[in-house]
């Protein structure tokens, strides 16, 4: 049986889709990743709300505050993985 048999059809799809012709560009790739490590090191808004109930409250209110930010975003990942939407 050829290689390409074996694999699913979508699979089949995606590689058969790969030209090189089209590949991203070295310049585009690294400028992707550059503003990707940019956007990830940017405090957004609960990084500001744990560093505000740190400063305001003490070391253990930022570690409740963090634990309740982190357990929201795995609740929102989770309904998320799980098909619902919030409105």
């Amino acid at each position: 049986m050829p290689r390409a048999a074996s694999r699913a059809p979508v699979i089949n799809a995606l590689v058969e889709s790969c030209d090189p012709r089209t590949a991203m560009s070295p310049e585009i790739l690294i400028a992707f990743i550059a503003a990707c490590i940019l956007l990830g090191l940017t405090p957004g808004p609960n990084m500001s709300l744990i560093l505000a109930n740190t400063l305001r409250s003490g070391c253990s209110a930022g570690l409740v505050t963090l634990a309740g930010t982190t357990t929201g975003l795995a609740l929102l990942v989770a309904a998320a993985a799980a098909g619902h939407e919030l409105r």
